[in-house]
């Protein structure tokens, strides 16, 4: 993606930038991306999960592909590119493994990804 506009807890940044804004939304917290490139704007959530490493997770099914999407406690936000079809299981595996970090260290970090920066 380039030139992206990301909005979490109300923290907009553009990963060029880093142009910081907030305003929360209750205890889910809301993602909007707008990607430049293809003028195309997404929402959706990310949930908070129980886990050491991990404070949210949240996915985007696109008709080519889907992004995982994992911010981690230090406030490092990933997307995590998918083949298509397959991102809401990947999701849902995702926040119903025992251990979170262990399965995003071993499943999910095999998927191409895109370091947001931190927030």
């Amino acid at each position: 993606m380039d030139k992206i506009l990301v909005s979490i807890d109300g923290v907009a940044f553009t990963k060029a930038n880093g142009k910081v804004h907030k305003q929360m939304e209750g205890k889910v917290t809301i993602l909007h991306i707008v990607d430049k490139k293809e003028n195309i704007k997404h929402a959706t959530m990310l949930i908070p999960v129980k886990s050491s490493n991990i404070s949210h997770v949240g996915f985007i099914e696109k008709p080519d592909h889907g992004i995982l999407i994992v911010m981690f406690g230090n406030g490092g936000l990933y997307f995590y590119t998918t083949p298509p079809g397959i991102i809401s299981g990947l999701y849902m595996k995702t926040v119903n493994s025992a251990s979170i970090g262990k399965y995003v260290n071993k499943e999910v970090k095999a998927y191409p990804f895109e370091n947001m920066g931190k927030v």
